[in-house]
């Protein structure tokens, strides 16, 4: 290195004594001896830790008290130099360097000061992954997240529940349990520095499961004769709720938050399931909800009011009273939207008389009657709804 730093002088004087002429030095008049004084010769840097990632700046702070200087000779130790008064220079590894910086001022004069700098190493970053939810036993653990800027990482530490160690980049662990897991992951670079990193995994390999509550006033045969409201609930002791979503029939899912009513009359089908924080997804379940919130209608034909009737023929109307003289085919208008019909039953005053489960819902009326008396129909539907209708007439029943 002597010989470089000397070439490197020895070319600065050339060029100094090629673009300035001879250089004449002052001399003292009593003593004949050379007056001119060297430069002073110092310099910083920043930043004032660096790294070998860092862009090392070096301030020149030198000056010459009886002139000027001229030249500056950097040499930064690890083979690099510079002539700018104020150069930038990145190491390329960690470690401690001398650099000395030569000054020349306009009379040709040369000083030197020398200083170490110490590189430090980039430490590298460890990376476990997120804290999160697993649905599986066996987990693969993935450190390719972790780095080392400035190098290699050389040795992969894995710690699970403070007392189960493993090695290398990826693992492969098998968690028997459901529960709680602490991971810890320490790396090591090539400079022997190390980083850790920690998470949190939640296994949870089981599915939730929802419990449904209905409530409203229920008829008969699983139907509902008024609104319903329905309560969805759910726990999950390991991982927790992510959420619960429902559907009504062919509309589309709907995420569960609270107590919901179905007022719509008919068959429903209800369909529900629950996903935990883990992904795991409950099986779709379903529940038929059915509503019937109207009565059904009812309306005696047949006899006709105000009209005469001889041997089940009607003959002509009356002015008042409807008339039957013999038997008679009692016939009905029965209908029901939504539950369907159940039966109807035919009454003589407050007497049944017929119970008819099928269509067309008629009585033939051919029991004994003198008199006055009061025909009456009620028709119930599947839901345990019902309507009446009642004709008061004159019966010659014989």
């Amino acid at each position: 290195m002597t010989w470089k730093k000397n070439f490197v002088v020895m070319m600065l004087c050339l060029i100094i004594f090629g673009l300035n002429g001879p250089i004449y030095r002052h001399t003292h008049a009593n003593t004949g001896l050379d007056a001119n004084q060297p430069p002073s010769v110092d310099f910083t840097y920043i930043p004032n830790n660096p790294t070998d990632m860092d862009l090392v700046q070096f301030q020149d702070n030198s000056f010459d008290p009886d002139g000027w200087i001229v030249a500056w000779i950097w040499y930064f130790g690890d083979g690099n130099s510079s002539i700018l008064q104020h150069p930038n220079h990145k190491y390329s590894d960690n470690e401690i360097f001398k650099i000395s910086l030569t000054v020349i001022d306009n009379n040709g004069t040369l000083n030197t000061t020398t200083k170490t700098i110490t590189i430090l190493n980039v430490p590298p970053v460890a990376n476990c992954g997120d804290d999160r939810y697993v649905n599986q036993h066996v987990l693969h653990l993935n450190a390719s997240q972790s780095y080392d800027s400035d190098g290699e990482i050389i040795n992969y530490t894995w710690v699970i529940n403070e007392n189960q160690r493993y090695y290398g980049k990826n693992i492969n662990y098998s968690f028997y349990d459901d529960g709680t897991y602490n991971v810890s992951l320490t790396v090591t670079d090539n400079d022997g520095e190390n980083d850790s990193d920690n998470c949190t995994l939640i296994v949870d390999t089981q599915p939730p499961v929802t419990y449904m509550t209905i409530t409203g006033e229920k008829g008969a045969n699983n139907w509902y004769i008024e609104n319903v409201t329905v309560v969805l609930n759910t726990k999950d002791e390991t991982s927790g709720i992510k959420h619960i979503k429902y559907k009504l029939d062919n509309s589309i899912w709907y995420r569960y938050s609270k107590p919901f009513n179905i007022s719509l009359q008919g068959k429903h089908t209800l369909s529900y399931y629950t996903m935990d924080n883990a992904l795991n997804t409950e099986g779709e379940k379903l529940v038929s909800i059915n509503i019937d919130k109207t009565n059904p209608y009812v309306k005696i034909i047949q006899p006709k009011e105000n009209y005469l009737y001889l041997l089940n023929r009607i003959k002509w109307p009356l002015p008042e009273n409807t008339v039957l003289i013999g038997p008679v085919l009692v016939k009905i208008e029965a209908r029901d939207k939504e539950a369907g019909i159940e039966r109807v039953e035919f009454y003589i005053d407050n007497t049944l008389s017929c119970l008819t489960e099928k269509p067309p819902y008629s009585w033939a009326w051919d029991e004994t009657i003198l008199g006055h008396c009061k025909l009456r129909t009620i028709l119930y539907d599947k839901s345990g709804r019902q309507s009446s209708n009642e004709l008061y007439l004159i019966a010659l029943i014989f």
